[in-house]
C-alpha cells in the first residue's frame, strides 16, 4: 500500500512538472513599436501609414481610428500592417490616429499639400491649381472648403473628390436631370460659377 502511495505521488509530482515545462508560452502583450511618418510627422496624402509591432498581430487584437473620419484598408506583413486611404488623406490637414491594443497608441502628423509619392505628379498637380486660379481665383476658396469637407452629401446628390486626378466625382439620384440641375444650383450658391474650368464626373445612382 505504501509503495502504491509513492508511486502515485511520484506518477502527480512528474506531471506537475511536465505540464510545467512543456505549457504553451502566452503570447506576448501586443504593442506598437514604431510608425512612418514619426510623431508630429509631415506625410504625403497618397502614401500609406506603416505600423510597426512587437510581433505579428491578429486581426482581433487590435483596432483603429482616423480622425478626420477616413475610408481605409489594412495590409499585414509580418509584425507590420499598412493603413492605405481609399482615396487619399486630405492635403495640408491635421490627423490621429489611435491603435488600441491592450493599450492606446496615438499618432499625431500632417499632411504635405501635395504627394510626393508619384514622379512627376505633384508639378502637373501644383501646375494646374496655378492655372486655376489665375482663370478663376474668386471661386477657388469654395472649391477648397468642398475639398475639405468631402464626401458631401445633398438629398439630390453626393460630392466626392479625387487629389490625384483633381477631380469632382458627384454621383446623381433619381431623378437625373433634376439632380443634376440641383447640384449647379448648388455650386453656384457656393460661389462656384464658372463649373467649365473644373474638372467633373457624374456618376448616376
Amino acid at each position: 500500500m505504501k509503495k502504491l502511495f509513492l508511486v502515485g505521488a511520484v506518477v502527480f509530482v512528474l506531471a506537475v512538472v511536465l505540464s510545467l515545462v512543456f505549457r504553451p508560452a502566452l503570447p506576448q502583450p501586443l504593442v506598437v513599436v514604431g510608425t512612418t511618418p514619426q510623431q508630429q510627422g509631415v506625410h504625403g496624402p497618397f502614401i500609406p501609414i506603416t505600423v510597426r509591432f512587437n510581433r505579428a498581430p491578429k486581426t482581433n487584437e487590435y483596432t483603429i481610428d482616423i480622425t478626420p473620419k477616413t475610408d481605409y484598408s489594412i495590409v499585414p506583413s509580418n509584425d507590420t500592417i499598412q493603413i492605405r486611404p481609399t482615396t487619399s488623406f486630405l492635403e495640408n490637414s491635421r490627423y490621429i490616429i489611435t491603435i488600441k491594443t491592450g493599450g492606446e497608441y496615438i499618432l499625431s502628423f500632417t499632411t504635405s499639400q501635395v504627394a510626393g509619392s508619384i514622379p512627376g505628379w505633384n508639378e502637373d498637380f501644383n501646375a494646374a491649381l496655378d492655372e486655376a486660379k489665375k482663370i478663376n481665383g474668386a471661386q477657388d476658396s469654395a472649391l477648397y472648403a468642398i475639398r475639405k469637407a468631402v464626401p458631401v452629401t445633398q438629398a439630390a446628390f453626393t460630392i466626392n473628390y479625387s487629389y490625384k486626378t483633381d477631380t469632382y466625382t458627384v454621383s446623381l439620384r433619381q431623378p437625373y436631370t433634376q439632380s443634376k440641375a440641383s447640384f449647379v444650383d448648388w455650386m453656384n450658391k457656393a460661389g462656384i460659377t464658372n463649373l467649365s474650368i473644373v474638372s467633373i464626373t457624374y456618376v448616376n445612382q
